[in-house]
């Protein structure tokens, strides 16, 4: 279970089945509101998969006793008008463990910062910079997606 993008380079790198993948497909902040909508202030109670899949539609529900592990992987989205530190603390403490509830990965600022990758290995990746003028995010997005297509690299690339 993850909230990015399963035709991502970061999916199509690590080679998950896709049948093992629920994508919840939107921000961490609408998952934290969609979590104490269905369980209030007990998150002790709180079963991810089943979220998900009620808010799919799906016929049969899903249950994280469904599944191994969890992982969730967000962008940490400052900008986003539902953000608050409260929130990220929360959440980080308590999808510590893939096993049981989750374990939670942030990205910062976004998920693109892990994926441009011009080689594997990138021995330039850690001194890679980019123009302060890739504003907005969405620029930055493009930069990555077309550098992800030219370079066949990467298994599973178009």
């Amino acid at each position: 279970m993850i909230g990015l993008d399963p035709d991502s380079v970061v999916s199509t790198c690590l080679l998950w089945d896709l049948d093992d993948v629920i994508v919840y497909g939107t921000n961490i902040y609408q998952l934290y509101l969609d979590i104490n909508r269905e369980y209030e202030d007990d998150w002790e109670e709180v079963d991810l998969p089943f979220i998900v899949s009620e808010k799919k539609g799906y016929k049969t529900p899903v249950r994280k006793t469904d599944f191994i592990n969890i992982v969730l992987v967000f962008d940490y989205g400052r900008h986003d008008p539902n953000f608050s530190e409260e929130k990220i603390l929360k959440m980080q403490t308590y999808f510590v463990d893939s096993a049981d509830a989750g374990q939670l990965y942030l990205n910062y600022p976004m998920i693109e910062s892990y994926q441009h990758l011009l080689a594997i290995p990138d021995s330039d990746y850690a001194d890679r910079s980019v123009p302060v003028n890739l504003q907005p995010g969405l620029q930055y997005k493009n930069l990555v997606t077309a550098e992800y297509k030219r370079n066949k690299f990467l298994v599973g690339a178009d």
